[in-house]
């Protein structure tokens, strides 16, 4: 710190006269000039630029604060000026530097220098490289995870599952071909009351009576049931029981009547084990000629005058089983010719009076 203004100095001689503050100073100061620049040799040849301005600052100070100290009182030293005390903001006016709070005039050469020095602040500049990070922007490589999406391919085994349409195929009336049905109308081990399902043939069983006949299966489809001693390998027939008093009967459907009826051209006739007791059985074959307009046919008449064509069957035993032959051409006795392209049903009627039947195995021939 400066001392008081009152205070007496050994060393330096009075202030200055008034108004000449600036230039006593100045002068004061020029021999600080030459020892800063001593020493900046000695400093900048051990390539210590920045402890250079440091070292520079300090000296300078020391020598233009002793000089602003021995000025009186009176002197006017404006602030930013040479040898005068800093702006506010540490600045100075042009051509001086703000060291220590003092503004002083460090002269070209060695500082300027240093503001080269800055210039590698510029180098800095270098961080621009950080920009580089841009590449992190090649995350956006991450996006073709998307070609993990590809595995909508492996979808395309789904495709694979359309083969298994292919295998829906086997499950078509084509695949009923594996019981082989061939001219087989029903062998009834599949015990569901439907006729084998092949050839272009489909159809349940049924019954018919009037009410002051009995009769056994009810119900429609018509259940088979299980023999009592199987046949062969047969463990299953067709058993209808009871007492005919006008009319009974029982029979399945050989297709979609009445839209659709059955040809059966591409065969002779119809096959069927039988066994058990009847009055005077027969096998009788509808068609839709045969058929009253009450069911679908196109037979006019009352519906009981209206007459299928049918065949006797005859050899029926007790207790052993028969098997039966009747050709379409047996077939007789309809209000309308046999039409073999156009075959409506397949029956059995017991004939008037009690009767106990099994009826096994019926197919084409």
């Amino acid at each position: 710190m400066c001392p008081d203004a009152g205070a007496s100095l050994s060393s330096p001689p009075e202030g200055p006269p008034e108004g000449q503050p600036i230039r006593r100073a100045a002068h004061r100061a020029e021999p600080g000039k030459k020892a800063l620049t001593a020493v900046a040799g000695v400093i900048f040849s051990a390539t210590m630029r920045m402890g250079l301005v440091m070292a520079l600052g300090v000296i300078v100070v020391a020598l233009v604060g002793g000089a602003g100290c021995g000025a009186s009182k009176s002197a006017t030293c404006t602030s930013g000026a040479e040898g005068c005390r800093c702006l506010p903001n540490d600045a100075c006016s042009s051509g001086l530097t703000c060291a220590s709070k003092l503004c002083v005039n460090l002269g070209g050469g060695g500082y300027g220098g240093t503001s080269g020095q800055a210039g590698a602040t510029g180098s800095g500049g270098g961080a621009g490289t950080s920009g580089t990070a841009g590449t992190t922007g090649a995350a956006g490589t991450t996006g073709g995870a998307g070609t993990t999406g590809g595995a909508g391919t492996t979808g395309a085994g789904g495709t694979t599952g359309a083969g298994g349409t292919t295998g829906a195929g086997g499950t078509g009336t084509g695949g009923a071909g594996v019981i082989g049905c061939g001219t087989l109308i029903d062998n009834f081990e599949a015990n569901n009351g439907y006729i084998c399902q092949d050839n272009g043939r489909v159809g349940h069983w049924f019954s018919y009576y009037d009410t002051s006949s009995s009769f056994f299966p009810l119900g429609t489809p018509s259940l088979p049931s299980p023999l009592p001693v199987p046949r062969g390998t047969s463990q299953r027939a067709l058993h209808t029981y009871g007492t005919e008093v006008q009319y009974a009967g029982i029979g399945c459907l050989i297709n979609n009547v009445p839209s659709v009826t059955y040809n059966a051209s591409a065969y002779t006739g119809v096959r069927f084990y039988i066994m058990g007791t009847a009055v005077a059985p027969i096998v009788i074959v509808q068609t839709r000629a045969t058929e009253s307009t009450t069911y679908g046919g196109t037979c006019t008449l009352p519906t009981l005058t209206c007459e299928a064509n049918f065949a006797p069957i005859t050899g029926v035993a007790a207790n052993d089983w028969t098997m039966v032959s009747v050709p379409f051409s047996s077939l007789a006795g309809g209000t309308a010719a046999f039409n073999i392209a156009d075959v409506w049903s397949i029956e059995f009627q017991p004939g008037i009076g009690a009767f106990d039947l099994w009826i096994d195995d019926l197919s084409f021939y």
